[in-house]
């Protein structure tokens, strides 16, 4: 996992890299959870956001991270990579979870 999940707050930026280095841009996630903060209001993590909550959850890798980029901080993100079963991506409350087990940030 990288460095930057050692670090608390997660980035949506250390998030976003995470995504583009395990998927092409045109690759196809599930996502079934996302929260994130920022400092402003932001359409594009708002609309992403809304899409999930309505059961829109098919997004290409390019589309989730140019929303995640914004984020100062993500807390929720449940993420599957279609045609890949053994690529998954879990944040919560914070914490990112892989194989290796959990890493806190606080």
């Amino acid at each position: 996992m990288s460095e930057g999940f050692a670090q608390f707050p997660i980035a949506g930026r250390v998030v976003a890299e995470t995504l583009e280095s395990l998927a092409g841009p045109g690759d196809i996630w599930e996502v079934s959870a996302i929260e994130t903060l920022t400092s402003a209001d932001d359409v594009l993590l708002g609309d992403l956001w809304r899409r999930v909550v309505a059961g829109d959850r098919v997004f290409a890798t390019r589309e989730i991270c140019s929303a995640l980029v914004r984020a100062d901080q993500v807390i929720t993100l449940y993420a599957r990579l279609i045609g890949k079963d053994n690529v998954h991506f879990y944040i919560d409350d914070g914490i990112a979870a892989s194989d290796d087990g959990i890493q806190e940030g606080r």
